[in-house]
């Protein structure tokens, strides 16, 4: 009888133990979706079906804040678009102090774009930091301490999580990159779709052209990232008219391939 019950109660605890070792499925789940609601700006985030023409679109907008910053702020909030990021150079933000609050408010990411913004895609910019880390470190403090005192002003707190490399950033070593997560943010991924609004000799993507890529991309990935920059001016008209494209894209996609020849045609 003894013998029995000790190996009842063996048994209990082998199920116990068992219980506690299987996977919660509730709680990985909750884990899961907490991990990418704060990993989706950095496009990390596995989207479902998108509810909005926008939801699985970022707009990374680099080398602000401008004349233009307010708004486009105004423009993207309207629009209902969800993901952007703003890459601010340093030395900017001292002269449009204001417009980092504006962002915030309207629930956009504000990202650290170094303070000077060197020519990182030319070899000798880029050996002269390898040889001088400090210099690149420095590039990296001094915007987020401009940053923050012009948020502090306004009686707000923030804290860059996120990094838009200057140029192309392919361009970074693997040094300037550990300097870059030492200091606590994570480098912003190569964009998907560049306007060309900032290469010289080069002609800038219609609306037209950038609502073909957004589309052919979107059937090849969850998300996509168009590059802009918004002291090229004209970006609030642009986006108005890549938002009425897109939305008729949505509201009959029984016509998506003629119109995605038409776009391609230029209409």
């Amino acid at each position: 009888m003894r013998k029995i019950l000790i190996l009842h109660g063996l048994i209990i605890l082998i199920v116990i133990f068992a219980y506690e070792m299987t996977p919660r499925t509730d709680v990985l789940k909750k884990v899961v979706v907490e991990s990418n609601s704060q990993k989706d700006i950095t496009r990390k985030t596995q989207l479902q079906q998108p509810k909005s023409i926008w939801d699985n679109v970022i707009i990374r907008i680099d080398d602000g804040p401008d004349i233009y910053t307010s708004e486009i702020v105004k423009t993207l909030k309207e629009l209902g678009v969800k993901h952007v990021i703003f890459g601010l150079i340093g030395r900017n933000v001292l002269k449009y102090p204001d417009t980092l609050r504006e962002i915030l408010d309207a629930g956009y990411t504000i990202a650290n774009h170094t303070y000077t913004h060197p020519r990182m895609h030319l070899r000798w910019v880029r050996a002269y930091y390898v040889r001088n880390p400090e210099k690149w470190r420095w590039q990296i403090d001094k915007t987020n301490k401009v940053i923050n005192q012009a948020l502090e002003s306004k009686g707000k707190s923030y804290q860059c999580k996120i990094f838009c490399f200057p140029e192309i950033p392919k361009c970074l070593t693997a040094p300037l990159i550990r300097i870059v997560e030492e200091e606590g943010l994570e480098p912003d991924e190569a964009w998907d779709i560049d306007s060309r609004d900032s290469i010289h000799g080069r002609r800038r993507l219609t609306f037209k052209e950038i609502v073909s890529q957004i589309n052919h991309l979107q059937n090849k990935k969850n998300i996509v990232e168009v590059l802009i920059h918004s002291r090229k001016g004209g970006w609030s008209s642009e986006l108005r008219e890549i938002d009425k494209v897109l939305t008729s894209l949505k509201e009959d996609s029984s016509e998506l391939p003629l119109l995605n020849r038409k776009l391609r045609k230029g209409f």
